[in-house]
């Protein structure tokens, strides 16, 4: 591991001399907090104004700025990003004079390249957390402040610039280069990281739309079919069918297996639900009217089929406390048939079962009649925001140093290094110069297994994703790419849409998830369906909400 890392560190030495020729001659030592003396154009032109120097000569006029080149001159900066163990427990003087220590996967080759180090503060980035609105309610901001301002924050993000907590990023346009050229080149981002006014808020973390989020469904043991002698469900009457045969012949194996958060996100539930052309919470089937789950009398007899399957026994009786490990656990030991889940997940459990003769198969979603259409219900096809955005906070010392680090991002030599690691170790280049990932056991990889690219999410435009699949997983995620039409509405909402939402949406899903559960073990009645919607109506504002989804996405829809 030692000779990879030398390799890794001379790979990037030839950016890190750009240092020197940046620091500036007789200047001393530079602050740790700043930018390189000589790397921006605002901290090469300085006191312009004196008309000669001490010993009277005349006014020279001043040199053009010049051009900014990474990396900075080492610099930390503070972000909100979950545990702070994730980010290791280095300081950053440590992770500059001995960078062996700080490889830390993506995050580290970036910093190195970029010249900053990033520690977290150790705050989610989930805005609707208690953690997160005592950290803005007492100010104690990171640098970098990663949020959910356009979905969670009442008022949204231009209220969250008004209020002191964020910077509009336009102010300093010079410090974001790569930034703005990727904004032009695709309005689709910039609306959704613009305000009505015309500011820009935070550095967008941009899905993979390739596949993701059309990458899950349900996966099931095609041996065990076979040996029914049933043929492969592609309606809710067939897989029901399945389900109680494996029940009859296994009573040891739980028919169905999945984790109970799915029923309410992701669209993860949609690969049953859209045999009644629903999902939770909002959708839209025909292109121009939103939907609320739980007004629509489809989704109430989607949730009834999963109370008599709970009923009968066909989910798995740990329901309710069951993780992905858990699933993935119980499908590679045979304890179940079926389940729903990501590919990634599945291509797990598919690799490591020891049962002999075991063959596991992904199904499309289901339909009522075979002439039904499958609808991804979680997408557009407009390119989306991840949950969560990369905004300069307020209170942040040293902008210059925290833009140009997410800007960053967005360059060439950012988005290879996020996205397929270092040439060489992770990768190599084939005669017409295109990536090819090296086998995943000669990677680089740390002592804690992470490597030097990872397919989560940072600042800039997620690439490559399937690049990382090996043929189980993209057999699998082939078959879930298999739909007819987008049924999606997640889509940019302006300053009033985003105000409402955020004043409202959180407190209706938890009420929404708690009756989902409740419906579906038996501990809420349906006969109470009515009351239900009521209460989200005249208690939790489900009509203001659905109403800034439909102008949201009319609007979107139109201008796309």
């Amino acid at each position: 591991m030692r000779k990879r890392t030398k390799k890794l560190l001379s790979l990037l030495s030839v950016t890190a001399l750009c240092v020197g020729m940046l620091a500036g001659c007789g200047e001393g030592n530079a602050s740790q907090d700043s930018v390189a003396s000589g790397s921006s154009q605002e901290s090469t032109v300085q006191e312009t104004g004196s008309s000669s120097d001490a010993s009277g000569s005349s006014e020279e006029a001043p040199s053009a700025p010049e051009e900014f080149t990474y990396p900075m001159e080492h610099v930390k900066l503070t972000i909100n990003f979950g545990d702070k163990k994730e980010w290791g427990s280095i300081t950053a003087e440590e992770a500059f004079s001995d960078p062996d220590k700080y490889l830390m996967g993506a995050i580290g080759v970036i910093s190195q390249a970029s010249g900053a180090y990033v520690e977290s503060n150790g705050v989610t980035w989930s805005s609707d957390s208690e953690e997160f609105m005592y950290m803005l309610i007492s100010h104690d901001l990171p640098d970098i402040l990663v949020n959910g301002f356009n979905k969670t924050y009442k008022g949204g993000p231009a209220a969250a610039i008004d209020e002191g907590y964020i910077i509009d990023l336009n102010e300093h346009t010079e410090w974001m280069p790569n930034y703005l050229a990727y904004l032009e080149e695709n309005p689709d981002v910039k609306s959704q990281v613009t305000t009505d006014d015309g500011r820009i808020w935070g550095f967008a973390s941009i899905e993979d739309t390739s596949y993701t989020m059309k990458d899950r469904g349900i996966i099931l043991r095609k041996d065990i079919l076979d040996e029914l002698e049933m043929e492969v469900p592609t309606t809710v009457d067939e897989f029901e069918a399945v389900l109680r045969a494996v029940k009859a012949k296994y009573p040891n194996m739980t028919p169905l297996s999945s984790e109970m958060r799915w029923l309410h996100q992701q669209y993860m539930f949609s690969c049953i639900s859209n045999a009644y052309q629903c999902s939770y919470p909002f959708y839209c089937v025909d292109g121009q009217n939103v939907k609320f789950a739980m007004y629509e009398d489809s989704y109430k007899e989607f949730l009834q089929r999963l109370n008599q399957w709970w009923n009968d026994g066909l989910i798995d009786p740990d329901f309710p406390s069951i993780n992905k490990g858990g699933v993935r656990g119980k499908l590679a030991t045979g304890d179940a048939f079926a389940g729903i889940q990501g590919a990634d997940n599945s291509a797990t459990s598919a690799k490591s079962c020891e049962i002999e003769g075991a063959e596991f198969l992904a199904i499309p979603a289901l339909k009522m009649s075979e002439s039904d259409p499958i609808y991804n219900f979680c997408l557009t096809d407009m390119k989306m925001l991840n949950n969560f955005t990369f905004s300069v906070s307020a209170d942040c010392e040293n902008v210059e140093a925290a833009m140009r680090y997410l800007d960053f991002c967005y360059t060439e030599e950012g988005q290879t290094l996020y996205s397929f690691g270092v040439e060489g170790l992770s990768y190599t280049r084939d005669a017409q110069g295109n990536i090819q990932l090296l086998p995943e056991e000669e990677r680089w990889k740390d002592e804690k297994g992470d490597g030097l690219a990872k397919r989560t999410m940072w600042a800039g435009e997620a690439i490559g994703g399937m690049m990382y699949m090996d043929d189980v997983q993209k057999e699998f995620v082939d078959v879930y790419l298999e739909f007819d039409a987008y049924a999606g509405v997640n889509v940019p909402m302006n300053d009033e849409e985003s105000g409402i939402y955020g004043s409202y949406y959180t407190d209706l899903d938890t009420y929404c998830q708690e009756k989902l559960v409740g419906l579906i073990m038996g501990t809420e009645s349906f006969d109470n369906w009515e009351t239900i919607k009521a209460t989200c109506k005249d208690t939790y504002h489900a009509d203001e909400v659905l109403a800034v989804i439909q102008s949201s996405y009319t609007r979107n829809m139109n201008q796309n």
